[in-house]
């Protein structure tokens, strides 16, 4: 994915990908303009440490965009509704943070984040 990536933007200039932990950035304070995190912190175990992380490498007026699915908003349209809630209940056991998207705004408020905009995306299956 970095290898893609680094192919797709080289003639941008100025643009780096790398993989790191989230919980320990091996970056300097300060040293990104933007973040972006993509269906991510749900699946990790301290999420306020690595939005703690975010925040410790951006610069002060960094700006980050954070893409989460809120799998409570998500339509299912099954004909048996035993199925729905038997699938909801799997995805709950199988991620550290299930309903993060409700408790994020917050978090980024704990952290020092300002000026924050929530903008949900509606998911609809209709098979």
């Amino acid at each position: 994915m970095i290898r893609h990536a680094n192919k797709r933007c080289e003639n941008l200039g100025n643009t780096e990908f790398s993989e790191a932990n989230a919980n320990d950035l091996p970056f300097p304070e300060e040293s990104f303009d933007a973040a972006c995190c993509t269906q991510v912190l749900l699946y990790v175990n301290d999420v306020a440490q690595v939005i703690s992380e975010i925040k410790r490498v951006l610069k002060p007026a960094g700006r980050i965009i954070i893409v989460e699915t809120d799998w409570r908003g998500v339509v299912l349209n099954s004909y048996d509704n035993s199925i729905t809630r038997k699938i909801f209940s799997a995805w709950d056991g199988a991620v550290p943070s299930p309903n993060l998207p409700l408790r994020l705004a917050p978090l980024l408020v704990e952290n020092g984040f300002c000026n924050i905009d929530v903008e949900p995306i509606p998911i609809l299956n209709t098979e």
